[in-house]
């Protein structure tokens, strides 16, 4: 019997069109958006030859409606992994202008929306779901989200074991972009951080190339079960109040930065 992945969560764009300080992804500090339906393609479809399901998947970003041909995205999805829980994960502010036929395919697809109600979102929560029912589209929408937290810690490294032991993410946000597999996305994404601050934060060990010859679904499932280097750079959490990057040319990196590593007590 084939083996089961229990969460996957598909990098479809780097940019955003609300570019939140803070954001873990760091679509602030993005220059070129590195994902393409090709390799999401090529992805999906070999963790389909090597799982019999993904229980959930989730399409993220950046801001996944910003992709032009999203609809792609979710009919390979579907098709890939019929019996999936799959939710395009948004921020809401484009669904009342989106072209119908994108919300239709949602539906059709049984996709569902998980809106991330930030106050931008809030503010037009009435119309992004009043175009929702009218298209039928099942969506859930999160509470009020007014503060964000930040655990980013590259200037003092965290205990990684201790780091993994306690993390809320790792465990539970199996990250895949452009072949590379990662307990989170931070891995993956760094290198927009790297890019915008001229730093070399290596997070050695911490990706496998699910297209490798040799990878089975076994050796994923025992790669998704130990500490990773990346895990080093993961700090205690802080929090903030919400805002917005308004100058992408001038970016504080003290949204994202905390200088508490995580101790092994």
């Amino acid at each position: 019997m084939m083996a089961e992945l229990r969460y996957v969560e598909f990098h479809v764009t780097d940019l955003c069109n609300l570019n939140c300080n803070g954001c873990s992804h760091f679509s602030p500090m993005v220059k070129k958006d590195t994902c393409t339906y090709e390799n999401f393609k090529r992805d999906i479809r070999r963790l389909a030859d090597l799982f019999s399901n993904i229980r959930h998947i989730r399409l993220l970003g950046g801001e996944p409606f910003l992709v032009s041909n999203i609809s792609e995205y979710v009919i390979t999805a579907r098709e890939s992994f019929p019996n999936a829980d799959i939710q395009i994960v948004t921020n809401g502010l484009l669904i009342p202008n989106i072209d119908k036929s994108i919300l239709f395919c949602v539906k059709d697809n049984n996709v569902s929306l998980d809106i991330s109600l930030y106050p931008p979102t809030y503010e037009r929560r009435i119309c992004i779901k009043d175009r929702l029912d009218s298209c039928g589209v099942s969506y859930l929408v999160s509470s009020k989200i007014e503060r964000f937290r930040k655990r980013f810690c590259p200037n003092k490294q965290s205990d990684k074991e201790e780091a993994f032991r306690r993390c809320s993410i790792g465990r539970r946000c199996t990250f895949v972009h452009n072949g590379e597999l990662a307990l989170c996305s931070a891995p993956i994404v760094v290198n927009h951080f790297n890019d915008y601050y001229g730093t070399e934060i290596i997070c050695a060990d911490s990706t496998i190339n699910i297209h490798e010859k040799d990878v089975t679904a076994e050796m994923i499932l025992l790669f998704l079960e130990t500490a990773k280097d990346s895990c080093k750079y993961c700090g205690e959490l802080q929090e903030e109040k919400w805002s917005r990057c308004d100058d992408l040319k001038n970016i504080d990196e003290s949204h994202w930065v905390t200088d508490v590593p995580i101790k092994n007590k």
